[in-house]
């Protein structure tokens, strides 16, 4: 989602890549020009830990692999 403050409006932005699943209670951070989500709880209360990056110049969806086992601990 965008929010626009000029306008006070927000909207879906147009992606490609990937399809990504709405998540909630995940992490995110803003890395340069790119945006980089880890985990998260889908609708159906799963929880993923998969880390996964968006190009915002391009809206870009790309999955990140990384080294090792990362589950979350409860």
């Amino acid at each position: 989602m965008i929010y626009d403050t000029i306008d006070n409006t927000v909207h879906l932005a147009k992606t490609k890549g990937i399809a990504v699943q709405q998540r909630k209670d995940h992490c995110s951070a803003i890395v340069g020009q790119s945006m980089v989500v880890f985990g998260g709880q889908f609708e159906n209360d799963t929880l993923t830990s998969e880390m996964l990056t968006l190009d915002l110049q391009f809206n870009d969806w790309q999955r990140l692999y990384y080294k090792g086992q990362m589950e979350p601990q409860f």
